[in-house]
């Protein structure tokens, strides 16, 4: 539920409200006059009936497909363009929203040190190309707003002394207190520039190329809030906040999660849903589960944040062939997110977190997890603590670890990792390259030089037809059968995003879901075998509920649980215990 009221036009309700959240964050400034500004800047229209709307942000037919502008090309048109005819001929009838990684002009970080937010890259494509993808999907896009490009107007003013890039730019003034601040990166924190009023010390969260802004001037807020209202003008709905946690900085503090940024945040989304009602607010926070939970809020900030324990918890259960530890984490969590929606993936175009299982899994199950990377041709990195470095994250594609020499039945293991992200609570989300199955990219992160290249892969028209012909010639096609498990997803009542969610204990050597239904017309026990050999379920670990003749909606095949139920090794069964239209 929106913590703020949704009258007919913006009524001084609702201004009140704005300016109450500004003024925690300005208490020097008329935050009545600042509200204002804010409504204008995020094409707010003031006269606006909306009491007559029902946003409904998601349902259980939503997949969220990730790629980047440029993951496919063809050499002659705007990979834009290239992006909406595959999405097209390969992808459509299984996702309904898409998210395109940062389309604007950039200097680094393929795309996340953005030169100028006004505009498309034009070696992507222009404005016209993202409206059109947007009448394909429901559309998904990054505000990128903690950092902007050292070779960006704003950074270029600040150098100079003029306005108002000078204002812009959150410098680091003698005196501050940055020992206790997190950091993501080991890189040093400081870069000192030339400008034309002396020598300056920038922060750099991320890197020398990516400048932190100074939320503490409100112009920095008001431009972002433009930046908004631009990707909904081409058309925008879903608004991943990248690396949100970080953008509010005070000497001695940490610099991360401070209450000045959860303000940000609710303010950002009381504005997004006033202006766009079925909008939806992403928060992108790469950290330990109870910090990453705390972006939902009382219900008045995310409506949706990444699952970033996922991923880990997964991919240990099935190199560790233990159960133990992603049962212990769903049990607490099936509670959790009542306000708003988990994200859930496997994979993504950034390296597999590590922080977020911090306290979830032991330092020796963790360097299984670093040692089965490296085996499988992969890297990792760290950053530092206070205590020394610890390990930040695994680079490797997911099918090269899932699936390397020597892991019998690997593909097998590769599909029910896959499958296993489908069934959670919450919105699938699924990377491009890990759905295509595309090996490790050594030869990218060696030209590129950095690691996360290794699972970043653009495909030209003859390389995807060759992928897709490898996988039509395997007797185990992976990616229409991916492709088929989330179309039979996106019929089930049961898998919205917010229907019930229950742990079902099933064994050492099988993970057990039960969902159900809001309206109570569907439950489906989802039963994954975890390990590499076969594993006769006893049916007395299964609910009395669930006894007698099933549906299997994976094979539309009826399964008697009397008479016990034999897994395969890596084995998934979705029973059914209604039928589902």
């Amino acid at each position: 539920m929106d913590s703020y009221p949704q009258e007919v036009g913006v009524s001084q309700v609702f201004l009140e409200l704005i300016a109450d959240h500004l003024e925690y964050l300005y208490p020097n400034v008329d935050c009545e006059a600042l509200a204002e500004q804010c409504i204008n800047a995020i094409g707010i229209d003031k006269n606006t009936d909306l009491t007559k709307l029902d946003p409904k942000r998601w349902t259980e037919a939503d997949v969220i497909l990730l790629a980047y502008g440029d993951s496919f090309l063809d050499g002659n048109r705007a990979p834009l363009n290239v992006l909406g005819e595959t999405l097209d001929a390969y992808f459509s009838d299984f996702c309904s929203i898409l998210h395109i990684l940062p389309f604007f002009p950039s200097s680094s970080d393929d795309g996340f040190s953005v030169i100028d937010h006004k505009e498309v890259d034009p070696l992507l494509g222009n404005w016209s190309d993202i409206e059109s993808l947007s009448f394909r999907l429901k559309l998904m896009a990054d505000v990128v707003l903690n950092h902007v490009s050292s070779e960006s107007e704003w950074f270029t003013q600040f150098l100079l002394d003029q306005e108002p890039g000078n204002r812009y730019i959150k410098i680091i003034n003698p005196g501050d207190d940055l020992t206790n601040v997190v950091r993501p990166r080991s890189r040093s924190l400081e870069r000192q520039v030339n400008t034309k009023t002396g020598v300056k010390s920038v922060w750099c969260t991320f890197s020398d190329d990516q400048v932190d802004l100074d939320f503490s001037n409100p112009d920095v807020f008001l431009e972002i809030l433009k930046i908004v209202n631009r990707l909904l003008e081409a058309g925008v709905q879903w608004f991943r906040l990248d690396a949100v946690a970080f953008i509010w900085k005070i000497s001695g503090s940490g610099c991360v999660h401070l209450p000045e940024t959860h303000e940000c945040v609710k303010i950002l989304k009381a504005l997004l849903h006033k202006r766009q009602p079925d909008a939806v607010l992403v928060t992108e926070t790469n950290v330990p589960h109870k910090q990453n939970m705390s972006y939902f809020g009382e219900g008045d900030e995310a409506d949706a944040i990444y699952n970033f324990s996922l991923p880990p918890l997964i991919l240990h259960t099935f190199i560790g062939q233990s159960v133990a530890a992603l049962n212990a984490w769903t049990a607490k969590i099936s509670y959790e997110a009542k306000s708003g929606v988990f994200l859930n993936f496997i994979a993504s175009h950034d390296g597999i977190g590590l922080r977020p299982i911090e306290g979830l899994l032991s330092h020796h199950e963790v360097e299984n997890l670093i040692d089965a990377t490296i085996n499988a041709g992969g890297k990792y990195e760290s950053y530092n603590t206070p205590s020394g470095p610890k390990p930040y994250e695994l680079n490797v594609s997911l099918y090269d670890l899932l699936t390397s020499e020597g892991r019998e039945y690997g593909k097998a293991c590769y599909l029910a990792a896959h499958t296993l992200i489908l069934v959670f609570a919450g919105v699938p989300l699924l990377y491009i390259n890990s759905l295509m199955c595309l090996p490790n990219n050594n030869d990218g992160m060696e030209k590129r030089g950095f690691n996360r290249a290794i699972n970043r892969r653009s495909l030209n028209r003859k390389e995807l037809l060759h992928v897709l012909d490898e996988q039509n010639m395997d007797p185990i096609n992976l990616f229409e059968e991916l492709k088929r498990r989330v179309q039979i997803r996106r019929a089930q009542r049961a898998f919205h995003p917010q229907a019930g969610q229950i742990h079902v204990h099933l064994g050492d050597e099988v993970f057990g879901l039960l969902r159900t239904s809001d309206d109570g017309f569907q439950k489906i026990l989802c039963i994954t075998n975890i390990c590499s050999r076969l594993v006769n379920l006893d049916v007395e670990n299964i609910p009395a509920s669930f006894r007698g003749t099933l549906i299997d909606l994976l094979t539309n095949v009826q399964i008697d649980l009397d008479n016990g139920l034999r897994l395969d090794p890596y084995g998934t069964y979705w029973l059914s215990l209604s039928t589902a239209e």
